[in-house]
């Protein structure tokens, strides 16, 4: 490596198995067809961390979302799916209930499904449309020297591509007023609280000095003869006189 032999670097990699330096090197060089046969060698090999990597640098999602599932992450799965393949979440997430439903049901029950409450996932078809813009793109099995073109193209907002392209809009944002009433709302209801915490604290204090009113007396320093003085806090010379002296 430190002459930049890198057909021997490479050979020596591959007889002594090193997934993690072939990765490194064949997306160093650009080599997309060796990345797919290292995804298809560490499979095999059940060396899943490479295999994953080696797939999601393809641009193969189907193939990431196949191999979380095989290996039981079925979490990840629903979770990868939301953020890069939005049509398979439906499938990966009745999968994950299925399996949390034998430890956990009720956490299962609280698994929304977007098939079913598409009020709660409103921009879904949004995302569903430029899923599939982004797969048509395939923009990782674009050679190098397009990254320039690409690079142009990408500082245009998705969803604006998207829209250009015949596809959903993102759904619109919330009206002004519908913003500015909750947090109104939201005020009104931290006044109560802060009130309710002001009252506690009050009554808390009371308490406080209730306990600590010795004699039984209430002692706020007024003239009542005894200049103020609280006899349970009275200490004369006499009881400090450890020598025994008056």
């Amino acid at each position: 490596m430190r002459q930049s032999n890198f057909e021997l670097a490479e050979e020596c990699m591959e007889h002594a198995n090193d997934y993690s330096g072939l990765l490194l090197l064949y997306t160093s060089a650009g080599k997309y067809d060796k990345i797919g046969t290292l995804a298809d060698t560490t499979q095999t090999e059940e060396k899943t961390n490479i295999a994953f990597m080696a797939l999601l640098l393809q641009g193969k999602i189907d193939d990431c979302i196949g191999l979380l599932i095989k290996t039981n992450r079925l979490a990840e799965a629903t979770l990868f799916a939301r953020s890069y393949a939005p049509s398979r979440v439906a499938d990966t997430l009745a999968l994950w209930k299925e399996d949390l439903a034998k430890t956990n049901p009720k956490a299962a029950g609280r698994l929304a499904n977007p098939a079913e409450y598409d009020n709660m996932f409103s921009e879904m078809e949004f995302t569903k449309g430029a899923e599939q813009f982004l797969r048509a793109q395939n923009a990782s099995a674009k050679p190098a020297n397009q990254y320039a073109e690409l690079y142009e193209a990408r500082k245009t907002p998705l969803a604006e591509r998207v829209s250009s392209a015949g596809g959903v809009a993102p759904p619109a944002e919330p009206e002004d007023d519908a913003m500015d009433a909750e947090p109104e709302a939201a005020g009104e209801d931290a006044a109560a609280d802060d009130a309710a915490e002001d009252a506690a604290e009050d009554a808390a204090e009371d308490d406080l000095d209730a306990d600590l009113d010795l004699d039984g007396d209430e002692d706020d320093g007024g003239d009542d003869g005894g200049g103020g003085d609280d006899d349970d806090l009275d200490l004369e010379d006499d009881d400090l006189d450890l020598e025994g002296d008056d």
